[in-house]
């Protein structure tokens, strides 16, 4: 009864129900936030399929570093309080996963006003890295979507990097 009363507030707050065949008035009826998912977005995870998941080359931290060295992009895509708290691999510029549709729709001068490097063409290497490698396995994706060619996946992430940077 009390939950019934509340329900427009909680729909306010964009929260929804979770029945489970449990009667509304039950101890069990749930309430929990749905994650917003912007359809036209290419970088909603839910669309993106298995055969694009399935092209994505996945380099080992070692591997990263000797191509960053070698002058490669390497664009962590985690969000800029990640980077404060962490850091960046040597050689990586931040771009945030929900900014890197944007970014590449940049003209090359704002790009680099914005980014502090050149706007990397279709064709140059570019290297996704994040904490895990999670969050740039999904912007590998969608920059094969946006039509960039040699595009690779950091797969070890940021963890992969402190562990291996780690005195041993």
């Amino acid at each position: 009864m009390l939950i019934a009363r509340y329900s427009r507030f909680f729909a306010s707050l964009g929260l929804r129900t979770v029945y489970n065949n449990i009667p509304k008035q039950s101890a069990n009826y749930h309430y929990f936030r749905l994650p917003k998912i912007h359809e036209k977005t290419q970088l909603g995870c839910r669309f993106m399929s298995k055969a694009a998941d399935e092209t994505v080359v996945n380099l080992t931290t070692e591997e990263v570093l000797e191509e960053g060295k070698k002058g490669v992009h390497i664009i962590d895509v985690r969000e800029q309080v990640e980077i404060h708290n962490t850091g960046l691999i040597p050689g990586a510029v931040n771009i945030p996963l929900g900014h890197l549709e944007e970014a590449m729709g940049m003209s090359p001068a704002d790009f680099k006003e914005r980014y502090g490097f050149e706007k990397p063409s279709a064709n140059d290497r570019l290297i996704m890295s994040c904490q895990s490698g999670n969050r740039s396995r999904r912007a590998t994706i969608a920059m094969k979507k946006l039509g960039f060619t040699d595009v690779v996946n950091n797969g070890e992430g940021w963890k992969g990097y402190e562990e291996f940077i780690k005195p041993k």
